[in-house]
């Protein structure tokens, strides 16, 4: 078994994961990732697959970590849920348990393999899931990137707070907030037309007001006549 081997046997098993997340016991989560990952080596090696064990090399062989690898042995006979309870207990006690397994999951591409196969609400209820694991046990600074909510928003970097679609993310609301879910077509945004005269308003039916000040309409003025003097004609 090669790598390209292994993570091909990982995607199926993880894919078969997916479809019963929601019923594992509660802080199984990453202990069920960690073996169903592993599954494919451990399978592999204690069938005289020694190939298998230089893949899993590869992988974690670079962090000088032989963990995983000194337990390949003694796990021949372990069901996944067993080997998925001592992944969990050993990650929870042990940083360098954590460090390698964080490994093995971040290069085999575990957590988006899932990610991919769920649904909408389950990928967030998984998310979700697995980020309270995550930061029980330490490590979520790891993989925040990689847990995408529904919506494929990414939060990284303390004290940040992110909304998935339809959200809304906030520190304080001091009012009330009404969130419409619509579905079916995008609706159509409506410009309003540009007139050069300034009118707040454009409509063919009722008066709009004007920003212009009101003019108070004044009678013309009477035009004066030019002086002429009257002459006064004496007697005759």
């Amino acid at each position: 078994m090669n790598l390209q081997a292994w993570q091909a046997a990982t995607r199926q098993n993880l894919g078969t994961l997916a479809g019963r997340l929601r019923r594992l016991a509660p802080g199984t989560l990453y202990g069920f990732l960690s073996a169903t990952t592993l599954l494919p080596v451990v399978t592999a090696a204690n069938q005289g697959d020694f190939a298998a064990l230089v893949a899993l090399g590869s992988v974690i062989g670079g962090i000088g970590g032989d963990l995983v690898a000194n337990q390949i042995q003694a796990w021949k006979d372990r069901s996944e849920a067993e080997l998925a309870a001592e992944l969990q207990r050993a990650a929870a006690a042990d940083p360098a348990w954590r460090q390698e397994l964080d490994t093995v999951l971040e290069k085999l591409g575990a957590i988006q393999t899932v990610q991919e196969t769920l649904s909408p609400a389950d990928r967030t209820w998984f998310g979700e899931t697995l980020r309270q694991e995550l930061i029980s046990l330490g490590n979520l600074d790891r993989f925040q990137a990689t847990l995408v909510a529904s919506s494929g928003a990414i939060v990284q970097g303390e004290n940040n707070i992110g909304a998935g679609a339809g959200g809304v993310a906030a520190r304080e609301i001091h009012a009330p907030i009404t969130i419409i879910n619509q579905t079916g077509p995008a609706p159509v945004a409506l410009t309003r037309p540009t007139c050069a005269w300034p009118t707040s308003t454009i409509s063919t039916n009722k008066r709009t007001s004007s920003p212009w000040p009101a003019l108070t309409p004044r009678r013309p003025a009477m035009p004066k006549l030019a002086s002429t003097s009257r002459r006064s004609i004496p007697p005759s």
